[in-house]
């Protein structure tokens, strides 16, 4: 059968009956052809065919590449690692142990100090002031009848300086310098006195008892003058241990 449309005999117009007539045609005709209930089953699938369509499209989209780049992990912040020398607030000295030993050159001194510099020391000695720290030592001999009796004085100056160039302290000893880095490692090295020969062999008598006292402290009288005005009662200046006393016999030779 012809699909498309025409005349009948009789003159009145006939409409094809084919599927093409149901897709071309009006809901209402389709409706009316059809049947409520075809028609609702038609309107069911056009539906789902729209639903699926809208499906596809968003599973597309959450499958393509994201043309921006992922986000970095976060960044756990961790704690930043300090330049600043260790110092104290202000500055201080105590001796810690002391003893004397017997050799060949003669009396010999080790002795343990805390030494802790201010930070307006390390500031000046950075900026090219010298430090000057003395180790002072002494030895008397008791008499019941008159005032002690001095036998040695000895003292020994340590002289500290800065490099800008190396970044380095530098510590100078009877003409012997040592170079640190850092300021734990500066006040470690004035903090020890090693085989300091303080009497020369054969000055005391053998079996004799002996008082002695040493001490450190910083000399305020070689710094610059500016800083010899400020350092008067400053405690980041009065740098001084007490004397520490001990008692001792000389070995015999």
């Amino acid at each position: 059968m012809d699909f498309s449309t025409h005349l009948s005999r009789s003159g009145s117009v006939v409409r094809p009956t084919g599927s093409s007539a149901l897709t071309t045609a009006c809901p209402s005709a389709v409706a009316r052809a059809l049947g409520p209930a075809l028609a609702r089953a038609v309107g069911r699938l056009a539906l789902g065919a729209s639903i699926s369509a809208v499906f596809c499209v968003t599973l597309a989209s959450a499958q393509a590449p994201s043309s921006s780049s992922p986000l970095p992990p976060p960044t756990v912040p961790t704690a930043a690692t300090s330049t600043t020398p260790s110092v104290s607030a202000s500055a201080s000295a105590t001796v810690v142990s002391t003893r004397v030993e017997s050799s060949e050159e003669g009396l010999q001194l080790n002795a343990d100090f805390d030494v802790q510099l201010s930070a307006a020391m390390i500031e000046a000695v950075r900026k090219g002031v010298v430090l000057h720290f003395l180790v002072e030592f002494e030895i008397s001999k008791g008499r019941w009848y008159w005032l002690d009796e001095s036998v040695v004085k000895a003292t020994r100056t340590r002289r500290v300086t800065y490099a800008p160039l190396t970044e380095q302290y530098r510590v100078t000893t009877a003409g012997v310098s040592q170079n640190v880095a850092t300021v734990s490692e500066l006040t470690r090295l004035l903090s020890r006195v090693r085989s300091w020969t303080v009497v020369e062999k054969g000055k005391l008598k053998a079996g004799e008892r002996y008082d002695a006292q040493v001490r450190i402290r910083l000399d305020p009288t070689q710094l610059p003058k500016p800083f010899q005005v400020n350092a008067l009662g400053n405690r980041d200046w009065n740098l001084a241990s007490e004397w520490q006393r001990f008692t001792f016999v000389a070995d015999k030779p």
